[in-house]
């Protein structure tokens, strides 16, 4: 290679690394979003430590949060409280226009719609409710579900919700993911990480997970129906 095609290629790598750090950041709460976003999630904090917040505060205090985490990542345009014909989801989110471009252009890897479900209960979400969350997926002919809470999902690995949601990963052959997000990843966000990471860096340690047990021996994910199981 020439010196002249040395350099030209050197300045085209310079121009897409500026143009992914513009994008990066572009995804990042600015310094305004991130005051009100740190009152929001100091709220929701609060109310979840008090003994005496009750089940609607609670409830309240997620919502609001959520909803100004997507109004404020500016890729997504979302739907509240949308009736099907079985069941009322609670936030219908889908890329919008910018979203879509930079999806297009490979500077993001989010399907076009996420289904939302905010449970702020005072333990973690059971499996129970999450085999729900799996029909009205399912039913909404959806891929990409969130579970948005204060404690997360309950159990590890292969136990409780947890378990099932790999199973469901499984059985779906890789199309169906269903992702938890608790207060840690809330946290992240007030660190600088923009919520389109964390929910890829879920998407990926979903898949890598489950891709690495399908290996195990089937009496692993043998037992009673995961979907009829109780908390």
């Amino acid at each position: 290679m020439s010196s002249k095609s040395a350099f030209a290629f050197s300045e085209y790598l310079r121009i897409c690394e500026e143009e992914n750090e513009d994008v990066l950041e572009c995804l990042k709460f600015n310094q305004t979003d991130l005051k009100q976003y740190s009152i929001l999630l100091d709220n929701f904090k609060k109310i979840n430590e008090s003994q005496d917040s009750s089940t609607e505060l609670k409830g309240k205090s997620l919502e609001d949060l959520v909803e100004y985490i997507f109004k404020k990542s500016y890729i997504f345009d979302i739907d509240k409280n949308v009736r099907t014909s079985t069941n009322e989801i609670d936030l219908l989110v889908k890329l919008n226009k910018k979203g879509i471009d930079f999806n297009t252009s490979g500077y993001i890897s989010i399907e076009k719609y996420l289904l939302c479900e905010c449970k702020n209960y005072n333990k973690t979400v059971g499996v129970t409710w999450t085999g729900k969350f799996y029909s009205l997926l399912k039913t909404s002919n959806k891929n990409i579900g969130i579970i948005f809470s204060y404690h997360g999902i309950a159990g590890k690995k292969w136990g409780s919700s947890s378990g099932l949601i790999r199973k469901i990963h499984l059985t779906s052959s890789g199309k169906c993911r269903i992702l938890s997000f608790a207060l840690s990843d809330f946290e992240l966000l007030r660190q600088g990480t923009s919520f389109a990471r964390i929910i890829e860096q879920k998407i990926e340690e979903l898949d890598n997970d489950t891709s690495y047990f399908k290996d195990i021996s089937s009496h692993e994910l043998e037992g009673p129906n995961p979907f009829n199981a109780t908390e």
